[in-house]
């Protein structure tokens, strides 16, 4: 017997609330960080400020990564292939950016660290996130015209 559907791989996606959880995870780091340098709570560069940091880094990660990974309010075959492209884009630029900045670097010495993980993954999401926008945008004024 022939199945007919076409195949859909299976993309494992949280659901729409997990946008808001995201969006509270992002603002919960970033408020206990700021809370944590206004009241000087640990010294500037003791043991507890970093742990505090990595933290933070790792919890606006974390929300990034609930915000890219749910479900829109509406899915459909449009969203999973702007989805697509978006998370190509994104793998294209990360793996870009740890093969070139490095190679420019040695040309042009300026004062930058090893790349962390972070780094990349934070751009990665911040470009999974904002590019569906703006392919929403360049596509309204094309049909416009």
């Amino acid at each position: 017997m022939k199945n007919n559907k076409k195949y859909q791989p299976f993309v494992a996606i949280f659901p729409n609330i997990f946008k808001t959880w995201g969006v509270i995870v992002i603002l919960l780091a970033f408020g206990s960080m700021v809370f944590v340098r206004q009241m000087h709570l640990f010294g500037e560069s003791s043991k507890q400020m970093e742990l505090v940091k990595l933290i933070t880094k790792q919890s606006f990660l974390a929300g990034l990564f609930l915000i890219v990974f749910s479900k829109a309010k509406i899915e459909d075959e449009r969203t999973n292939l702007i989805r697509l492209y978006v998370f190509t884009a994104a793998f294209w630029f990360g793996v870009l950016q740890v093969l070139i900045i490095p190679i420019i670097n040695y040309f042009i010495p300026f004062d930058s660290s090893e790349m962390s993980a972070f780094q990349v993954f934070f751009q990665m999401l911040l470009l999974i996130i904002i590019l569906p926008f703006v392919i929403h945008i360049l596509k309204r004024k094309t049909n416009d015209e």
